[in-house]
C-alpha cells in the first residue's frame, strides 16, 4: 500500500518524481530525465522572458503593478521545480518514515482507521484542488482569447523574435500556455504535498497517543500495567517514537521553511496587486472574474498551508494531557525520568515558523489577509 498517491502521480507527470523502482542505467529513466530538463528549460525561459518585458518593455508603475503579481507566481513555482529536484531524497526519507510508521503492521484497527481517515481527506482535497486548478486555468487563459485575434501573446513576455508569422505566433503561444499549466500545477503539487505531509504527521501524532493511552491509562486496575514486566521496555518504545515524531516535524520544518516563507510573502503580494489590478477592471467582466479566480487559488493556498501547521500545533499540544493523565507516580524512577522527558517536552508549543520569523497558524493568515489589504489602500491611494 502506497501513501500520497495522488500527489506523487502529479509529480511524476511534472517530471520531478522519478519512481525510485527505476534503475539509472535503464531507458524509462534516461527518458524521463530528457523529460525533466525540457521541463526545466521551459520554466525558466518563460520567466526570463517575463522579466525582461519587466525590465525592457514596462513604461509606468501601473504596468509594472500589473505584470508584477503574474511574475510572482511565475518564479515561486520555479523555486519549487527546483526545491523538488535538490532534496528529492529528503522527500523519500520523510514519506519512507510516515509509510514505516502509518502503515505498520502492528498498528490496531483503531489506530488504521486514524490514517484512514487522514488519508481519505488528503487524497478527498487533492483531487478537489486538481480539478479547481485545471478549471480556474482554463478560465484564466481563456480570459485572453482576445490576444489571438489580435495577434498578441496571452502573457506578456519579451522574445528575440518577430512572432508575427502564424507558425511562430502559434508555437509561442502554445509553449506560453503548456508552461503556465505546468507551473500552476508545480504549485499546486508543492502545497498538497506538504499539506499531506502535515497531516500525516497529525495522524502519527494521533497513533503515538492512543498507543501510550492503551497501554499506560487502565481505568479498572491501574497498577496492573506498571506491574507488568515489560513497562519499562514499553515505556522506551514509546520515548523513541516521540523522539523519531520530533525528529521527523524537525526535518520537515527545515526542509519547507524557508520556501513556505516565500509563499507566505509572496501570497500578501500577489493578493494586494491583483486586487489593485482588478480595481481597474469593469466588474463582472470575464477578466474580472479570472483575476478573482486566480486571487482565490492562491489565497486557498496559503490557507491550506496555514491549517495543516495549526493542526500539527494542536495535536502535539494534546499529547501533554496524556501524558500527564497516566499514573507517572507509579512508575520506577528511571522510567519517570522518561516520562518527564516527554512531558517536559510536550509542554513547550511547536510551532511550524516561516524562516524563524512567522509563527503559521489560523491567526497568521488572516494576518496577512490584513497586511495585504493595508498594501492595497497604499497603492489605490499613491497612483
Amino acid at each position: 500500500m502506497e501513501i500520497f498517491q495522488e500527489n506523487l502521480t502529479l509529480l511524476f507527470f511534472l517530471g520531478v518524481w522519478k519512481p525510485s523502482e527505476w534503475s539509472p542505467g535503464s531507458v524509462k529513466s534516461f527518458l524521463y530525465s530528457f523529460y525533466t530538463i525540457l521541463i526545466i528549460f521551459l520554466s525558466f525561459n518563460f520567466l526570463i522572458t517575463e522579466l525582461l518585458d519587466l525590465i525592457l518593455v514596462t513604461s509606468n508603475v501601473t504596468e509594472f503593478i500589473n505584470n508584477f503579481f503574474m511574475i510572482t507566481a511565475i518564479f515561486s513555482a520555479c523555486v519549487k521545480l527546483v526545491i523538488f529536484l535538490l532534496y528529492r531524497n529528503s522527500f523519500n526519507e520523510i514519506i519512507y518514515t510516515l509509510k514505516k510508521y502509518l502503515l505498520n503492521d502492528s498498528n490496531t484497527k483503531e489506530e488504521m482507521a486514524i490514517w484512514k481517515r487522514s488519508s481519505n481527506k488528503i487524497r478527498s482535497l487533492t483531487i478537489f484542488f486538481l480539478y479547481a486548478n485545471s478549471i480556474g486555468m482554463i478560465f484564466f487563459t481563456s480570459g485572453f482569447v482576445g490576444n489571438i485575434k489580435n495577434r498578441e501573446l496571452l502573457y506578456r513576455a519579451w522574445v528575440p523574435y518577430n512572432y508575427s508569422h502564424p507558425v511562430k505566433y502559434s508555437a509561442t503561444v502554445l509553449n506560453q500556455v503548456v508552461t503556465v499549466l505546468i507551473l500552476s500545477f508545480m504549485n499546486i503539487g508543492f502545497v498538497l504535498l506538504f499539506f499531506a505531509i502535515m497531516i500525516s504527521i497529525c495522524a502519527q501524532l494521533s497513533i503515538f497517543k492512543l498507543k501510550f493511552q492503551r497501554h499506560f491509562s487502565y481505568k479498572d486496575h491501574p497498577d496492573d500495567c506498571y506491574k507488568n514486566i515489560y513497562a519499562s521496555k514499553l515505556l522506551g518504545e514509546m520515548v523513541d517514537i516521540y523522539h523519531s515524531i520530533t525528529r521527523l516535524f524537525g526535518k520537515v520544518h527545515g526542509l519547507f521553511s524557508w520556501v513556505i516563507l516565500f509563499e507566505y510573502c509572496m501570497g500578501a503580494v500577489i493578493f494586494c496587486t491583483s486586487a489593485y489590478h482588478m480595481s481597474k477592471m469593469k466588474v463582472f467582466s470575464f477578466e474580472f472574474l479570472s483575476c478573482a479566480s486566480y486571487i482565490t487559488e492562491i489565497m486557498l493556498d496559503l490557507f491550506i498551508v496555514c491549517f495543516s501547521c495549526n493542526e500539527v500545533t494542536l495535536e502535539f499540544q494534546k499529547l501533554h494531557g496524556a501524558f500527564y493523565n497516566c499514573h507517572w507516580y507509579m512508575l520506577n524512577n528511571n522510567d519517570k525520568k522518561s516520562l518527564g522527558f516527554m512531558m517536559v517536552n510536550s509542554m513547550k508549543p511547536i510551532y511550524f515558523t516561516c524562516g524563524y520569523v512567522v509563527y503559521l497558524s489560523i491567526e497568521s493568515f488572516t494576518k496577512v489577509i490584513k497586511v495585504s489589504y493595508s498594501i492595497y489602500n497604499v497603492l489605490q491611494s499613491t497612483l
